[in-house]
């Protein structure tokens, strides 16, 4: 067998192999892709044939290989602002009845980043959470990051966009928020140290028994990640989430996700937005 195709027992196993280190299940839809990048990582590690990769994945030397593997089989498409109006919803509902108990007026506001990627959604709450306190007032925030991949997380620590790419809701908020590069950084822009300070950054399995920070969230969102679950893993990963969340607390997902068939105690408030009551 080359790398011109792939035997069924050889892709179950390399499948099995992921669903077991990362609840991420490829469907048959996946195939293609994951062929084409497995054949690329083979070529790079000079392995002749798939066999010969799926060996290396369950020799001694796999748990380094294994990490790569997540890597490249990962989706990490996004973009600042993806799905606007769940940062309005932070904006014009939670951040308002947040301020609004007496109780939060010395409290820190904690969120939650689940699903990462390479930093920006988590600089696009960030950026949200400081504008809503230049215009209502002091407000204290932490927030907690986290992706499966290495690799994109050590680039959402790093904090560097194209300026092409940052398509904000006004181009006002890049000169608050961002240091353009010059010399060999033209075209760049760094998030400015004051909003990255707050942020703390992990590469985190979320079925992981153990997660680097503790729950009692005020936010989470969980966004773009469920539709690579099965059923099975789906509702584990939820009660996870709520178990990190703190009662009154808001639970946001993708839109193109929905928690029908999933067990939980959430009030749906529409638009993926979820709140738990007690």
């Amino acid at each position: 067998m080359s790398l011109d195709g792939i035997s069924d027992t050889t892709y179950k196993q390399i499948v099995g192999i992921v669903y077991r280190n990362s609840r991420i299940n490829l469907g048959a839809e996946r195939h293609n892709l994951v062929v084409g990048r497995l054949a690329k990582r083979c070529r790079e590690l000079r392995l002749q044939t798939f066999e010969n990769y799926c060996q290396l994945l369950t020799s001694g030397h796999g748990k380094a290989e294994l990490t790569h593997l997540i890597d490249l089989i990962s989706t990490n498409h996004t973009h600042f602002f993806r799905e606007e109006h769940h940062f309005d919803f932070v904006t014009n509902t939670i951040l308002p009845e947040f301020k609004a108990n007496p109780r939060n007026s010395v409290e820190t506001f904690r969120c939650w980043s689940a699903a990462a990627s390479s930093g920006e959604e988590a600089y696009s709450l960030a950026i949200t959470l400081e504008e809503y306190a230049r215009r209502f007032g002091r407000l204290l925030w932490r927030m907690q990051a986290t992706d499966i991949s290495s690799r994109v997380i050590e680039s959402a620590k790093e904090g560097i966009f194209e300026t092409s790419k940052l398509k904000l809701p006004s181009p006002a908020l890049h000169d608050i928020y961002f240091q353009k590069g010059i010399g060999e950084s033209a075209g760049l822009s760094r998030v400015r140290d004051a909003q990255k300070e707050k942020i703390s950054f992990y590469q985190a399995n979320l079925f992981q028994e153990t997660l680097p920070f503790k729950g009692d969230m005020h936010l989470i969102f969980c966004r773009n990640v469920m539709i690579y679950f099965d059923t099975v893993s789906q509702q584990h990963l939820v009660q996870k989430l709520v178990s990190y969340l703190r009662p009154g607390g808001y639970l946001i997902f993708g839109t193109s996700e929905s928690l029908m068939g999933i067990n939980h105690s959430l009030r749906s408030l529409g638009r993926s937005i979820y709140k738990r009551e007690s």
